[in-house]
């Protein structure tokens, strides 16, 4: 399995050496106003969600620590999406191999009369418990969930090993729109 994971790293080290990637297709905290509108997706009109971006990462410091970042943004169609609006990150704690740092998160939605309602979460809303020996989790769920809301949540984890890479999931239950995951390294070491 080690194997696998080492070959695996040297495959994405060896793709991103010249990697002249687009930007992201969206931006912390600016939510189009037609996505706020949307009331269904198009190419899956049952989908009770929508994954309008999931954009992460890797980035391997001169220290060769990884500081993975991750910048999610989920449309809640009705109430059955709502369980897209409870997150989990899993970190391995052991010996402080990884440390989570700048969880953000805000709930988008229209009021009345149109007008766009942050609900932010705050940091008492993050729960971190003993998930093993080794590992630690932290849980939340946004706040002001609602039909038709935007969640925005972005992070970072700092891992301390080069094979600590993150793993990446690029489709789940509900639609995906767009999903990226990039690693990137120190010149110094192509």
């Amino acid at each position: 399995m080690h194997l696998y994971k080492s070959l695996t790293i040297i495959f994405i080290l060896l793709i991103s050496v010249n990697n002249n990637s687009q930007e992201i297709p969206i931006e912390w905290g600016e939510i189009p106003m037609e996505d706020l509108q949307m009331t269904s997706f198009p190419e899956d009109s049952n989908a009770s969600a929508l994954v309008l971006c999931d954009f992460g990462e890797s980035v391997f410091n001169n220290d060769l620590n990884i500081v993975f970042t991750r910048h999610l943004r989920i449309k809640i169609f009705n109430p059955t999406g709502y369980e897209m609006g409870t997150h989990s990150i899993l970190l391995r704690t052991e010996d402080d191999d990884e440390q989570l740092d700048d969880i953000e998160a805000i709930t988008y939605s229209l009021n009345s009369n149109g007008e766009i309602v942050e609900n932010e979460l705050d940091s008492d809303d993050i729960f971190e418990e003993k998930a093993t020996e080794t590992t630690t989790r932290y849980r939340f769920t946004m706040p002001g969930l609602t039909p038709g809301c935007i969640i925005d949540i972005q992070y970072k984890i700092l891992a301390k090993n080069i094979g600590m890479i993150r793993d990446w999931i690029f489709q789940y239950s509900e639609p995906v729109k767009w999903s990226e995951y990039r690693v990137r390294f120190p010149i110094n070491i192509s």
